[in-house]
């Protein structure tokens, strides 16, 4: 009887916690690569719908206040910088129409997409390379279409152009113009 109530006791021996260990490895190994193209996946599904709602709110809050807004990449979540739409945006009302974000500009809103699997560029036209600008009389983009380039590093079928019209529609479609695009923010 003691020596049966031992054995329950003991616990796992060393060959075990290795068997467990390896069949752990095994799952990690097959499981990994499906997990990387479904947050890749994730992320595509995502970005349309977080843009879309900032051109929304960035526009509306044209025709409300009157005011130029302004959205613009930001890394730090204050200021512009240019091409960090992968890391962030910021909307903010441009009392002085300088394109600059100043202390005493508001910002509206933020988004922080966290683009991890693909890089993200904006398009910009002449006049407003970096930004885009909806304007006080009309809430229109007048002079700031263009179009964001979203290209997944893991699948080609991921890649998107999201176009912003001089009416200010936000529209998708997808591209092949990423084939050169393979660098990382």
């Amino acid at each position: 009887m003691k020596n049966s109530l031992r054995k329950i006791i003991s616990g796992i021996s060393l060959l075990e916690l290795l068997i467990c260990l390896a069949i752990l490895a095994l799952i990690y190994l097959v499981a990994s690569p499906s997990l990387t193209q479904l947050s890749a996946q994730l992320e595509y599904r995502n970005l349309f719908s977080a843009f879309q709602q900032q051109i929304h709110a960035a526009r509306n809050q044209a025709l409300i206040s009157n005011q130029d807004v302004v959205i613009c990449s930001s890394s730090d979540m204050l200021n512009c910088k240019k091409q960090q739409w992968a890391i962030g945006l910021i909307v903010y009302i441009d009392l002085n129409k300088d394109r600059q974000r100043n202390n005493n500009e508001i910002i509206i809103s933020h988004l922080n997409p966290e683009i991890k699997y693909g890089s993200l560029t904006w398009y910009g036209n002449a006049s407003h390379p970096d930004q885009i600008v909806f304007q006080s009389d009309t809430g229109l983009p007048r002079g700031s279409n263009g179009r964001f380039r979203y290209c997944n590093f893991y699948n080609t079928h991921l890649n998107l152009d999201l176009q912003l019209s001089q009416m200010g529609h936000f529209r998708s479609t997808p591209t092949t113009a990423c084939e050169s695009v393979k660098t990382l923010y």
